[in-house]
């Protein structure tokens, strides 16, 4: 017989992996390697760099408009030890002091004193210039102003009556005490041996700003000190401009953290002094705490995210005199690595073209084997609605199509058997609105439980491991026995806690009135239990639970990985919330007034209190159901409308009948933990009346 040769079946996994995977491996490790490379290595190189570069560009560019006002400072005091400069000589000071001024922009104005108190003021006054001169022994009271122009000539002269003394101005003060030896030459060195005021408000101007002042001498040795105001305005105009990068900024400020200089970006209305953390920038708060955090490291750099971005910042410490200031220079991180985003998009790009290339070669390749693989879609599409019929075996020659369809009918047989633990309907349910494959949710309104043991702890530190696991068991069973029989929806069992919900995935309008009889029939089955325990030798599980009704988000939350169909929202809080003040009322079960309104006349109610839980603004009202209307004993009724009387009592703050109320109550009922709270918060109230605006509130400051 001649020989058949049977073609064997093929791998899907080499003929496509082979030639696709191969070139999107290549170009993938590729990209990522790079992008590795630049995103860790050269951004962050790249970062520091840059911010250091630009924080000593700002303090150079300070330097440079400081350092003038105190040169000029040094050298109007050459000028003065050489008599050129004197307070008998207006004119000549004029002559000399207003070139000098006009080349210093920062500067808005001058003055000299002596220990007789004589001063003379020199301030830029729109396009001329005024002087006041000052001689208490010749005017006392009295100041003689004048009008100079630009040249030092005359314009108008007149007197006024000032309270003014420059030896008291803390300028004048703090030069006469640090003295000045001068130098030949003014220096880099001598300029940080002048005296720099802290900030404060001028005299005539009223603005806030900073002083530089020298204590020097008059040919016959006599101490005189000079002084050149600079506001801080001219700081922040000078600040703003600096611009370490596109969206960066840089300010200076004081060591208590106030701004001298305003950062770019800074409202107009903003004026300098406002504490740094005021500023509108979020950046900057967080900046400040985190090097407040660290010790104030001086030129430390940080790097910190602040919202959804990332912060480079470093503060240096500079020194005017003995005024200790604070360079704060701040850069976002997208700021500096544009080139690299640029690099990145390429690299993208090409990333792209090739998935392009990939794609169109599968396309081509996957032809061959569309047509098993369609048959295993549809089946896959059926098992998806949990549609479980057995179906026509595939027949195929490649070796993973067989695989996969044996696999997939394992799948089939698999969730068959799954199913008989969980609820088809409701996974159906899910799967139909799409909540299954995706993360995400919707805002419904929805009745929540949140339920708790007492001192779990002690009971856990009590019981060895395996019979505490079996008594929880048994617990956690009655309690889902309970839950599913009033149509719950079990989130979650966390350690000793559960968390359900009614109103998802299937509506009910009833979701409240479903929760508080979940509740009533789990104080019911947990009475039963306990009862059973304490037979066994095993301690009671008292448990407390919190309802609350209103808007949660519902849906999928988790990882892509692990997904929990759960709800989240301020509801959920205010029901653990609710379950944990049960213990500082003596309570089992309390709700919130929407369960209340929600469950009609169903229930009879007993409203507990008006608090604010901790974490919420606004206060509420607490109830504790009874049980259902008609069936609750003549004498729980009695002492709901007492205890409701009391309570109505002291929120009207009629304090002394609400303390006979409650003393009556905790006769009769000496245990009712409720009343004892009220009673004593009445009795403090009576004793130390609140104001008649006062809140009465009870606020929880802990869960």
């Amino acid at each position: 017989m001649p020989t058949v040769f049977r073609s064997k079946p093929v791998s899907i996994r080499w003929s496509l992996l082979r030639n696709v995977l191969l070139l999107l491996a290549l170009v993938s490790l590729a990209l990522l390697a790079t992008s590795y490379i630049l995103d860790t290595r050269l951004e962050r190189k790249l970062s520091q760099q840059l911010i250091e570069r630009a924080a000593s560009e700002t303090e150079l560019e300070l330097r440079r408009f400081f350092n003038p006002v105190s040169y000029s400072c040094l050298i109007a005091d050459r000028w003065t030890r050489a008599g050129l400069l004197s307070l008998d000589a207006p004119a000549q000071i004029n002559k000399l002091l207003i070139p000098l001024m006009l080349a210093l922009p920062e500067v808005n104005g001058f003055a000299a004193a002596d220990a007789h108190g004589d001063s003379y003021i020199l301030m830029e006054s729109g396009t001329n210039w005024m002087s006041c001169e000052i001689r208490p022994a010749l005017w006392p009271g009295q100041a003689r102003w004048r009008r100079w122009n630009h040249d030092g000539g005359e314009v108008a002269e007149w007197r006024e009556e000032i309270s003014f003394d420059a030896r008291l101005r803390p300028w004048y003060r703090g030069a006469l005490a640090e003295g000045h030896q001068p130098a030949a030459v003014p220096t880099d060195a001598e300029a940080g041996l002048v005296f720099w005021t802290q900030p404060y408000i001028f005299f005539k101007t009223q603005q806030p700003g900073l002083t530089v002042a020298v204590c020097s001498h008059t040919t016959n040795q006599q101490p005189v000190v000079l002084a050149f105001d600079v506001p801080l305005d001219s700081i922040s105009l000078y600040t703003r401009r600096l611009a370490p990068s596109k969206n960066g900024m840089a300010f200076v400020m004081t060591d208590e953290e106030r701004v001298l200089g305003l950062p770019q970006f800074t409202p107009e209305t903003v004026k300098p002094l406002i504490p740094a953390r005021e500023l509108a920038a979020p950046a900057i708060r967080d900046v400040l705490a985190h090097w407040r955090s660290r010790g104030k490291p001086p030129g430390a750099l940080m790097r910190l995210p602040v919202g959804d971005q990332i912060w480079w910042a470093t503060l240096r410490p500079y020194r005017l005199g003995r005024l200790q200031l604070w360079i704060a220079v701040m850069v976002p991180n997208d700021d500096f690595v544009a080139e690299v985003r640029t690099q990145r998009q390429h690299m993208m790009t090409i990333m792209a073209a090739a998935l392009l290339l990939g794609v169109g070669m599968v396309v081509v390749m996957s032809h061959r084997y569309s047509q098993p693989l369609r048959a295993l879609v549809r089946q896959t599409e059926r098992i998806q609605t949990l549609d479980l019929a057995g179906d026509q075996p595939l027949e195929s020659r490649l070796t993973e199509v067989r695989q996969l369809a044996d696999a997939h009918d394992r799948m089939r047989t698999a969730l068959e058997s799954f199913s008989r633990y969980v609820p088809v309907g409701v996974v159906r349910d899910l799967l139909g609105r799409g909540e299954a494959a995706r993360i995400g949710g919707r805002i419904e309104v929805l009745s929540v439980l949140f339920s708790d043991i007492h001192d779990f702890t002690a009971i856990a530190e009590s019981m060895g491991p395996d019979l505490l696991a079996r008594h929880l068991t048994d617990y956690f069973g009655a309690i889902q026995e309970v839950l599913d029989q009033h149509h719950a929806t079990v989130d979650k069992f966390i350690g000793d806690a559960v968390l359900a919900f009614w109103g998802a995935p299937h509506f009910d309008p009833l979701h409240a009135l479903h929760a508080v009889q979940a509740a009533l029939a789990c104080r019911q089955k947990i009475a039963e239990f306990n009862r059973a325990a304490a037979a066994r030798g095993q301690p009671p599980l008292r448990t407390s639970f919190g309802i609350a009704t209103g808007p949660v988000v519902v849906g999928n939350v988790g990882s892509p990985s692990r997904l929990n169909y759960s709800v989240l929202g301020n509801t959920v809080n205010i029901a653990s919330r609710l379950e944990g003040i049960n213990r500082h009322y003596g309570t089992d079960i309390l709700v919130s007034k929407a369960v209340v309104e929600a469950t009609g006349d169903t229930f009879l109610w007993r409203r507990v209190d008006c608090v604010a839980v901790k974490g919420a603004a606004s206060a509420m009202e607490i109830y504790e159901p009874l049980g259902a209307r008609g069936q609750v004993p003549d004498e729980i009724i009695a002492f709901k409308t007492a205890y409701e009387a009391g309570l109505a009592a002291y929120q009207s703050r009629a304090f002394q009948e609400a303390v006979a109320i409650f003393s009556r109550l905790n006769e009769k009922h000496p245990d009712n933990q409720s009343v004892q709270v009220l009673l004593r918060r009445s009795r403090e109230a009576e004793a130390n009346p609140p104001s008649a605006d006062g809140d009465l509130t009870f606020r929880f400051q802990s869960k």
